[in-house]
């Protein structure tokens, strides 16, 4: 066959133009470094391809690989030739799928992405396997020896990788007895150099695929762990064999034995180097070929050419958003906007290119290109929002422009609005339809790609899953925002929606945590802090707060404890190591002496610009103490609010002289103006025999929460039965 190849991954046969083993196909590439053909942004069309290709070389096949990623040539669905899509992410791919897949005539996934696209209704769909091993790079390094007894390299992103991540940290905690090496960012020789270093290699796959980690691992002369529910894992290797298989109740043992059994280890090893040399990357490739050339005996038709052209615009304008080369957003504008100029009333039009705008804005480095950008985003998703008032997905998109110029109560009014708009009964279709931002593999566009490959564009299921997704986008946002802002009840109230919404979710738990920490309740704050540590036990700001927590909180035991087990899991997983300074600086604080008590400590927050109100609160306090007694006003003057302490100091002094005071003679007042995080206002609660009312409702909350006695001004004088007898 003669083949067009996009973004394919390299091998020396296709760069070097020699034939796959088995195969006589011509293949010329474009892409991921192969010049064969040359598509540059602004390029991107079938036709270029094709007017590149040389005189009487008519191509049978075109293969797409990783739609999810890479740009879909403008009219390739009319492409002469039979048309191939890889659907190799799918599980961060769903939009992509099932925007674009009707392009092809042919697409091609894993087993697992096979049934996803069948369920979804796409009936031209095939296996082949998509992974292998380069044989000239992935072997083991002579003289290199096997000093590390477990080792994984991959993508440490929680947001992808959720799953994984506590099995990678039952795995770290193993550093204590054995030699860990859990890391990212190791590509190329140094890669293989640390493969060559493994005794085993733990691996665990995100979609149930075998994934390109097995089979590296395994030629470089590991013995390789994987999940034993993998379905395609003995295609190649054989449990006890070629590989070993571990689960949930016996991954600790089995790692135990094989590193106390090295001729048992290096057997099982030796045999999975052996198994995995038929699965090359050109002998897969091989493969891939007889997949396609037997597939198009059975042409199955693309569903694209049955659309209107103005959809097949948006469409491929829509999945161009998605891919990792950002260059390609200033591509998609120009059709998006000649056709946004056609259909001027087309709320989605204008919403898909606020996104589209806001995403290229985000992706310059111009600081002046970006806001000139952003601003249009915003007059666009101003049009969108206008034209379409019910449809809570342009508010959030809307939203997130203005947070990211930092308007935020104008943000914080979209997100209201949005969030009250996502309220059951239940929503149209079209209200929760349409492009979002941001594009980061961040928790909320991975949730988003979740929703698109599990359920068909439209239908009952996939309006009401993405319904309950932005309304807990909504309500995390509000809660972030007011958090920031200082109004933490109704940060908590936010968060707590959200909570409802996504309770296994580790980052609703963390903000819940710290919106709870902020309104002073640290109880429920470390146990919602915990949640969020079980299920991202690898996200070592979560780390920071909970053991933090726990110490302000004199839960010595449990503090000591976590730390203790942090220890053994930064051993083995060295991208965490940058969190052992602050865990540090937690255990020094366990091992210092409590501050000692000074007595009854009044407490109040005046509000400094009304002079009459400390002034009076001042004077009650010299009424109703006098010096000696066990007992201190603790007045506190927050430094951001402008007021100047020393000038405060003075006035408090020139006072008690008015009233005929002496310093020496006047009962114990305290000016506390030390730097504090608004977050750790709950810390000045803390020993607090009361607290004088001021009025606001957060600092009633905090006393409430800390057991604070809450008492009015005025009535300093019903405390003398609290303090007189403590005097004696």
């Amino acid at each position: 066959m003669r083949v067009i190849a996009a973004y394919i991954y390299r091998t020396p046969e296709l760069a070097e133009h020699r034939p796959l083993p088995g195969r006589s196909d011509e293949v010329l590439c474009f892409g991921n470094g192969y010049g064969d053909l040359r598509v540059e942004p602004g390029e991107c069309s079938y036709d270029r391809i094709a007017a590149q290709l040389p005189p009487g070389w008519t191509p049978d096949v075109y293969v797409h690989w990783s739609l999810e990623y890479n740009p879909l040539p403008e009219g390739i669905e009319d492409a002469p030739c039979f048309t191939v899509g890889v659907v190799g992410d799918w599980n961060l791919g769903g939009q992509a799928v099932q925007l674009a897949a009707g392009a092809f005539d042919l697409l091609i996934a894993d087993r697992g992405g096979c049934d996803r696209l069948r369920a979804l209704g796409f009936e031209n769909v095939a296996y082949a396997p998509q992974w292998g091993f380069d044989p000239l790079l992935h072997q083991p390094v002579p003289g290199v020896e096997r000093d590390l007894d477990i080792v994984l390299a991959g993508n440490f992103n929680h947001d992808v990788q959720w799953e994984r991540a506590p099995w990678l940290f039952r795995v770290a905690r193993l550093s204590r007895r054995h030699r860990v090496c859990l890391t990212t960012g190791v590509y190329g020789e140094e890669y293989a150099r640390l493969m060559s270093r493994a005794r085993i290699v733990f691996n665990r796959s995100i979609r149930g695929e075998l994934n390109m980690r097995a089979y590296e691992a395994a030629a470089c002369g590991a013995l390789l762990f994987y999940e034993r529910t993998n379905r395609e894992v003995e295609e190649v290797f054989a449990d006890g064999e070629s590989c070993v298989l571990y689960g949930d109740d016996d991954l600790e043992d089995l790692l135990d034995h094989y590193l106390a059994d090295e001729e048992e280890r290096r057997r099982i090893a030796e045999a999975g180097r052996a198994a995995v040399q038929r699965h090359a990357y050109p002998l897969q490739l091989a493969r891939l070929m007889a997949v396609i050339e037997d597939a198009m005996e059975r042409p199955a038709g693309r569903a694209w050419r049955a659309l209107p052209a103005p959809e097949r615009i948006r469409r491929r304008a829509r999945q161009w958003m998605l891919v990792t080369d950002r260059r390609h957003l200033a591509e998609a504008d120009p059709a998006l906007l000649a056709l946004h100029r056609a259909l001027p009333g087309d709320a989605s039009l204008a919403g898909d290119r606020a996104c589209l705008l806001f995403e290229w804005g985000a992706s310059t480095g111009d600081g002046a290109a970006r806001a000139a950008l952003w601003a249009q985003a915003l007059q666009q998703a101003d049009r969108a929002v206008a034209l379409a008032p019910d449809r809570p997905v342009l508010r959030l998109n809307r939203a997130h422009i203005l947070l990211s110029l930092g308007r935020l109560d104008e943000a914080r009014a979209a997100l209201m609005e949005a969030a009250r708009q996502l309220e059951p009964p239940a929503l149209r279709p079209d209200q929760v339809d349409g492009a979002c931002i941001p594009r980061r593999f961040a928790a909320f566009d991975v949730a988003v790609e979740d929703v698109w490959i599990r359920h068909a564009h439209g239908s009952p299921d996939w309006t009401s899953a993405m319904a309950r997704l932005l309304r807990w986008r909504a309500q995390s946002l509000m809660a972030e925002v007011d958090l920031a802002c200082g109004r933490f009840l109704e940060a908590l109230s936010h968060a707590r929606e959200a909570v409802e919404i996504r309770p296994a979710h580790s980052a609703t738990q963390h903000i819940f945590g710290r919106c709870l920490r902020a309104c002073g309740r640290l109880d429920a704050a470390i146990s919602a802090l915990r949640k969020a540590y079980r299920a991202a036990p690898l996200e070592t700001e979560i780390w920071v707060i909970l053991a933090g927590l726990l110490a302000d909180a004199g839960r010595t035991t449990e503090c000591r404890g976590l730390l203790d087990e942090l220890r053994a899991v930064v051993a083995g997983c060295p991208p965490c190591q940058h969190a052992l300074p602050a865990l540090e600086e937690i255990e020094a604080r366990l091992a210092a002496p409590g501050e000692r008590k000074r007595g009854f400590r009044v407490l109040a927050l005046p509000d400094w610009v009304q002079t009459a109100q400390w002034e009076n609160l001042v004077a009650e306090h010299c009424a109703v103490f006098h010096a000696g007694d066990p007992v201190e006003l603790a007045l506190r003057l927050d430094p951001a609010s402008g007021a100047d302490a020393a000038q405060i100091a003075y006035r408090i002094e020139r006072l008690l002289e008015r009233m005929g005071l002496a310093p020496e003679h006047a009962p114990d007042i305290t000016l506390h103006a030390e730097p504090l995080c608004p977050e750790d206002q709950w810390r000045l609660f803390r020993d607090a025999g009361a607290f004088v009312d001021s009025g606001v409702p957060l600092h009633r909350a905090l006393a409430e929460a800390a057991g604070v006695p809450i008492i009015l001004p005025g009535s300093l004088a019903a405390l003398r039965h609290r303090i007189r007898p403590q005097a004696a």
